[in-house]
């Protein structure tokens, strides 16, 4: 189905039949995947910057067996507020972006209709969790003291799970500016309200993070508002039969293939708070789990601005959307790589941070922020995935992440603790990206030569990572600084660099953003 660079014809059409140059279908999608990214990765960090610090704070009071509670609480609540989302969130990015140019009508119809089924499902979610929460705590996570944090958390899960849906909604639009600087509310109000509530200890702290979360996302819902307006959409409500068939033929899909995975790794933290001193242990999951989310935001911004290009009606043709996306796969290897090892030669620092004991996970750290990068390597596969509509395969390699994880737990974890969740993450991730590539490739979604380069990227990437998590970590540190050069000029030159590309075309986009407009 691509087109490799090389063989790209000068020029297309648009999707008013007009004629349109290689250097003008260039032009736009740079314009929009780098503005978009730039804006989306400026979001990320201002949330991150904010959740990161509240972590800190809430480690050194809390303590670690109690933080540890802090962090299943935190699984359980990604868990359940995955449920209640029901997949509307990329739902509504998928079909924002699609009809925005070319049928606003219906792109408001849809939009109203996706935001009342995701109200109904999202406090469905909530309020099963608060009933539920005695069950939770006592049989799951064998802490009946946990009972009345696990009610609380059902507020948490409303308010996070209504906010990355308005956030999904604006990455539709492309409204990618608005998004960072709601993020910087969003992150400010939850760290104002956490550690506020750290005062009357773990109950507290998760009635802060809740409290910041809502009124942040009730500032999402009128930028949202705002920037339909903007772009000329009318928010209504879901008319007819079919409309509710395309949104639930793809959010369903899209749910089962978080549940292929989200499950498994919910269950994995459950085994591991089983174990004697389960609870520190999973203090130490954590402090990984808030750092990957760090890393992962990167390569998961990209992706934000790159599934809305290739699921858009200007990057229908063949060479448009080849375009798109060989300019992400770039950008994306350069963020997993980039990040990924600075966060790698950083690991003993960053532990320290949290207070004694902490450094103890260095290997954990390691295996598992590593393993995300193997699979986040092929990032833009995902993307592909879902704009495509292949959403079985998404499914089939999230279950094998997910089975992975769960039997190394449950084989390992009584002996090596938290080290097992980073043995089960590497080794789900390398056969998730392995099977996704051997199928795009066969079924010529991308090109053999895309295909290897992603795969030797993400095999590249296991073989720096084990060797990192054996050495000390002055020397991971030392042999960090002189591989981060040498692997971002082989990402460019070797693994991910469409041919034509140079990296003059990166540096001539400067002009302010406006709302889209097709080429």
């Amino acid at each position: 189905m691509w087109q490799k660079w090389k063989q790209w014809q000068p020029v297309a059409q648009n999707e008013n039949g007009g004629k349109v140059s290689w250097r003008q279908m260039m032009d736009n999608i740079l314009k929009r995947l780098l503005k978009g990214t730039f804006w989306s990765v400026a979001a990320t960090g201002l949330s991150s910057v904010f959740n990161l610090l509240a972590g800190v704070i809430c480690a050194r009071t809390l303590g670690k067996e109690v933080f540890g509670q802090m962090g299943v609480l935190q699984s359980t609540v990604g868990f359940v507020g995955l449920l209640a989302g029901l997949g509307l969130g990329t739902t509504a990015t998928r079909f924002v972006s699609r009809y925005l140019l070319s049928d606003p009508a219906r792109c408001g119809r849809l939009l109203g209709g996706i935001l009342l089924m995701a109200a109904s499902t999202i406090f469905a979610g909530s309020l099963l969790l608060l009933l539920g929460a005695r069950v939770v705590a006592a049989n799951w996570l064998q802490s009946p003291g946990l009972e009345t944090p696990v009610r609380i958390c059902a507020a948490w899960v409303f308010a996070l799970a209504a906010g990355e849906l308005i956030m999904a909604a604006l990455a539709g639009l492309e409204s990618f500016r608005a998004v960072a600087a709601q993020s910087f509310i969003r992150g400010s109000l939850v760290f104002v309200g956490t550690v506020a509530g750290l005062r009357w200890g773990l109950e507290g702290a998760l009635v802060g993070w809740s409290f910041g979360l809502a009124a942040s996302g009730l500032v999402l819902l009128r930028v949202l508002w705002r920037e339909c307006a903007r772009h000329g959409i009318r928010i209504s409500y879901i008319k007819s039969a079919e409309d509710v068939r395309s949104v639930l033929g793809y959010a369903l899909p899209t749910l089962i293939s978080g549940l292929a995975s989200a499950p498994f790794v919910w269950f994995a933290n459950t085994i591991i708070v089983r174990n004697p001193g389960g609870y520190e242990q999973m203090a130490l999951l954590t402090v990984v789990y808030q750092w990957r989310g760090v890393f992962t935001y990167l390569p998961v911004s990209v992706s934000r601005v790159v599934l809305p290009l290739l699921s858009s009606s200007d990057t229908a043709s063949v060479s448009h959307a080849g375009q798109a996306f060989a300019i992400s796969n770039l950008v994306n290897q350069f963020v997993v790589w980039g990040g990924g090892i600075v966060l790698l030669c950083l690991s003993g620092v960053l532990l320290s941070f949290y207070g004694e004991g902490f450094q103890s996970g260095r290997v954990a750290f390691t295996l598992v922020l590593g393993g995300t990068m193997v699979g986040f390597a092929g990032n833009s596969l995902g993307s592909l995935i879902l704009a495509r509509g292949l959403l079985w395969l998404g499914i089939a390699g999230n279950l094998l992440t997910g089975l992975s994880l769960v039997v190394c737990v449950l084989l390992i974890s009584h002996q090596r603790g938290a080290v097992a969740v980073g043995i089960g993450t590497m080794i789900g991730y390398t056969l998730n990206l392995s099977l996704c590539v051997t199928v795009l490739t066969w079924r010529k979604e991308i090109s053999a030569q895309i295909g290897w380069r992603i795969f030797g990227a993400a095999m590249a990437a296991v073989i720096i990572v084990l060797a990192m998590a054996q050495a000390s970590p002055l020397v991971a540190a030392a042999a960090g600084v002189l591989i981060l050069p040498a692997s971002l000029v082989a990402v460019f030159q070797v693994f991910a660099k469409p041919e034509g590309f140079s990296l003059s075309s990166l540096l001539s986009f400067t002009r302010k953003s406006e709302p889209r407009t097709a080429v």
